[in-house]
């Protein structure tokens, strides 16, 4: 019987809860996903401090691949909604569907906790992402004006899905 070594980037991912001591991790995986950004974000998307701020009032979820996680996603929820935020997938980690992951976990957790429906903003300018959204059930509910200095004029898309018993939504 033959065996070969499969390479750990092949591997999926396994997605548990992040530790109050991966702040640092959080903060750097999501600072490297998001430099596709710079040009409408200028400087880094979160801090160690607001990560270990977001650790103590809500939940970030994590892909392990092991050595360094390859995607994070923060969960918040209240009575009726859920709120995702900063689903990040490291670039040499993209394209394997981890961050689709990320999400149906996240919308279970929010599903677990009772949230009937759940709410996420995507920068309009990565139309790629709105269009993964809408496949997976979500619709375009508004938009949140963004002041302030920026490079390039952008907005937030907000998209709500509402949950169901079933994954399905």
């Amino acid at each position: 019987m033959h065996s070969e070594a499969v390479s750990p980037s092949l591997l999926v991912p396994t997605i548990r809860s992040a530790k109050p001591e991966e702040k640092s991790a959080l903060a750097e995986v999501i600072n490297t996903a998001f430099r596709v950004e710079e040009r409408y974000i200028p400087g880094p998307r979160i801090d160690v401090d607001e990560a270990a701020a977001r650790l103590r009032n809500g939940r970030f979820l994590v892909a392990d691949s092991g050595a360094e996680p390859a995607g994070v996603v923060f969960v918040d929820t209240h009575p009726s909604i859920g709120r995702i935020e900063l689903l990040a997938v490291r670039p040499e980690h993209q394209g394997r569907g981890i961050g689709r992951r990320l999400l149906d976990v996240a919308e279970s957790l929010c599903r677990a906790e009772g949230c009937r429906a759940v709410e996420l903003q995507v920068i309009d300018v990565r139309r790629e992402l709105v269009q993964l959204c809408k496949r997976k059930g979500y619709h375009i509910d508004g938009q949140v004006q963004v002041e302030g200095t920026t490079r390039v004029p952008w907005h937030f898309v907000v998209m709500h899905k509402r949950l169901t018993a079933s994954k399905d939504g």
